[in-house]
């Protein structure tokens, strides 16, 4: 899955397919990988104030309201809170990418990202902070010292900048993007009937 954490449509698409995979028998058991994605590769580091991203994004506050109140009615459908006058800046992804990347391999990225689309996006908190990250990090079980150690990783930050590079690569333009065993890929925010279908398809290609 590409994906960014300062989108919304990602935040809807991660918490469809969460829903999917947790509704589905034993037989189909994805492995998940989080690829990272760059809506904003720009962005300074330590992001922008919001109502002026907001201008620069939609052009004008019109516009922009009836995008947001779109997405909150799709977020509450669910289960998403979104507060997005909360939101007082507009942050840079990358560190938030590099925790992500930093605990791929610990069986709980899935809290983590849970805990940072939460923060953003319901709590209305910045997570292009790295304190902020580190709470995020210490709620899901990390420790703090090494949750900052990952946020301003160089390596992880190569590793996350190789990822939206393939993605541009690819084609990719827009996010969530999800790729299913390497055979099946769709782009958007799709169904939880999409996903379904498309998890349990490439689940059967596999055993061919």
């Amino acid at each position: 899955m590409w994906s960014d954490p300062t989108c919304p449509w990602c935040y809807i698409g991660h918490q469809r397919l969460k829903n999917v995979l947790a509704g589905l028998s034993g037989r189909h058991c994805p492995r998940i990988v989080w690829r990272a994605f760059l809506l904003n590769p720009a962005m300074p580091a330590d992001g922008m104030e919001r109502n002026a991203w907001l201008a620069r994004a939609f052009g004008n506050s019109r516009l922009a309201e009836t995008t947001l109140e779109r997405i909150t009615r799709y977020g509450l459908a669910e289960g998403i809170p979104f507060a997005f006058s909360a939101i007082t800046r507009t942050p840079s992804a990358l560190r938030a990418h590099a925790l992500i990347l930093g605990v791929h391999d610990s069986g709980r990225q899935r809290d983590v990202i849970d805990g940072i689309f939460r923060s953003h996006f319901v709590a209305g908190r910045d997570i292009g902070d790295p304190g902020v990250l580190a709470d995020i990090a210490e709620d899901a079980g990390f420790s703090r010292v090494e949750a900052l150690t990952w946020i301003d990783s160089i390596p992880l930050t190569r590793r996350l900048l190789h990822d939206a590079r393939k993605a541009r690569e690819g084609g990719i333009r827009s996010v969530p993007f999800f790729v299913f065993n390497r055979r099946l890929a769709i782009g958007g925010a799709q169904s939880a009937e999409v996903l379904r279908r498309l998890v349990t398809a490439a689940s059967d290609c596999a055993e061919l």
